[in-house]
């Protein structure tokens, strides 16, 4: 959100976008992106910030850790086109074709397709939950049903059905197959699993947020902006890796587990990208 924009607001306006560090809803949305495996609806991963870079800037990859941790090209395309773009192709159409290997540009802004591009030719897009099929299905083998009972979203014992299905399961789609109802839809399935594989639990969506966390700025006004929060707020504004450093209980936990998170995200790109990323990536001025 920014910070002069009341909530539900999201006409561009100047000032400083932070994310609630609330993972245990967001960080589900890291992989929830990437959609359903084999139903070609597969996120591409491009952050909406990217879109909003100079074209001429050098074309390193630029990760933002935020609520929307994948907010993928439909976002992209969304923002800078509006709502008329959703008439001409849908987030899934545009998926699917990243996933084929064929052009979108012609539904996307040309300096959002050039750095499209370039991230593909780096390896970092598309990115397709099943190039973490393995470590996905590796994880959840590894969780005992006590361990599974720790997970969110779960009612009417459903953590005993996804573990009694996994013994079973060979693939992330069997799983989701062996485990859904018409009680417990795909949707919900998807993202226990998903909450298993990047350790959530229960626990980490009670409460508060423990920290904000900034994401980019709009230049001096943004900078001000920041200047008046810091006296206005009990929670630790993070603007820096390095003031990940000082967080001390839920926030340390909540800090680690979005830096872990960041790190199992690479997996999913073509090419694997090392660990680190959430830690090194500074704030984006716009």
């Amino acid at each position: 959100m920014h910070l002069d924009n009341p909530p539900g607001d999201r006409k561009p306006e100047t000032g400083a976008a932070l994310v609630l560090g609330d993972r245990a809803v967001g960080l589900l949305e890291l992989l929830e992106q990437l959609a359903l495996v084999g139903r070609g609806n597969a996120g591409a991963g491009v952050g909406d910030c990217d879109a909003k870079r100079a074209v001429g800037e050098a074309c390193g990859h630029v990760h933002l850790a935020r609520v929307g941790e994948l907010d993928g090209v439909a976002d992209q395309v969304e923002q800078d086109l509006g709502e008329a773009v959703l008439v001409a192709a849908s987030a899934r159409q545009i998926r699917s074709l990243l996933l084929q290997g064929k052009s979108c540009s012609e539904w996307m802004p040309e300096s959002a397709w050039e750095i499209l591009s370039c991230e593909t030719a780096e390896g970092r897009s598309p990115a397709d939950l099943r190039f973490a099929e393995r470590a996905i299905l590796a994880k959840l083998r590894c969780l005992s049903r006590a361990e599974f009972s720790e997970l969110p979203d779960l009612s009417e014992g459903l953590e005993n059905r996804i573990f009694s299905a996994l013994q079973k399961a060979s693939t992330l789609e069997e799983l989701y197959a062996l485990a859904k109802t018409k009680r417990y839809p795909l949707a919900r399935i998807r993202r226990i699993v998903l909450s298993a594989f990047l350790g959530l639990k229960a626990c980490h969506g009670a409460g508060l947020p423990p920290y904000l966390r900034v994401l980019g700025i709009n230049g001096e006004s943004g900078a001000q902006l920041l200047k008046q929060a810091a006296g206005k707020t009990d929670l630790p504004i993070l603007t820096r890796s390095a003031d990940f450093s000082g967080l001390k209980g839920t926030a340390k936990t909540i800090g680690d587990l979005e830096n872990r998170s960041s790190d199992l995200y690479a997996l999913c790109m073509p090419k694997v990208m090392p660990c680190g990323s959430d830690r090194t990536s500074g704030v984006v001025v716009l």
